[in-house]
């Protein structure tokens, strides 16, 4: 059966990002980054079954992340690996630089590559056209509720997860 341990947002004696302060998500999600790299280079790659990954988790000042060391319990060699995560990963960034601040747009993060698409049909705010207005989209993409919309800029803002694959494209005339 899948299961996963959790390892944490950073290693356990550095500071990290806060629930609730300006631009958390994006500092959250890129010192996530930061410490799997950081795992793996100190404990290797993880083996079989096992994967880390960030996980989002509800609060009730919103959202966290975390890194934590998905495996299977069937597959022993992935269950060792997320145990040794837990207890041998990295207590220190030590020589690490910070994480890089990540490319955002509309104060949410660019995660990869190009986000322009130029033919897709989408008219309108799926947001506004539900409370009767008719507001030109400007990003196609997840929304924190899990299913993908067509968001004006305001609706990106208050519900999109970003941008890239995986998350969403900027819409261009």
């Amino acid at each position: 059966m899948r299961d996963y341990i959790d390892i944490g947002s950073s290693p356990a004696e550095e500071d990290c990002a806060q629930v609730g302060t300006p631009d958390y998500q994006q500092r959250a999600r890129a010192e996530c980054t930061r410490f799997i790299e950081l795992i793996r280079r100190t404990l290797g790659e993880e083996p079989g079954s096992a994967h880390l990954a960030i996980k989002s988790n509800p609060h009730d000042f919103g959202t966290y992340y975390e890194v934590v060391c998905y495996f299977d319990d069937n597959d022993e060699e992935g269950m060792k690996y997320a145990f040794r995560c837990e207890a041998e990963a990295p207590v220190r960034w030590d020589d690490q630089p910070a994480p890089p601040e990540p490319p955002s747009f509309l104060g949410l993060p660019i995660f990869a590559g190009s986000t322009t698409a130029k033919n897709i049909n989408i008219r309108q705010c799926d947001f506004c056209k539900l409370a009767g207005k008719d507001v030109k989209p400007v990003v196609d993409g997840r929304t924190q509720m899990g299913p993908w919309a067509g968001m004006c800029e305001e609706h990106f803002k208050q519900y999109g997860m970003g941008l890239g694959l995986g998350y969403g494209q900027r819409l261009v005339d």
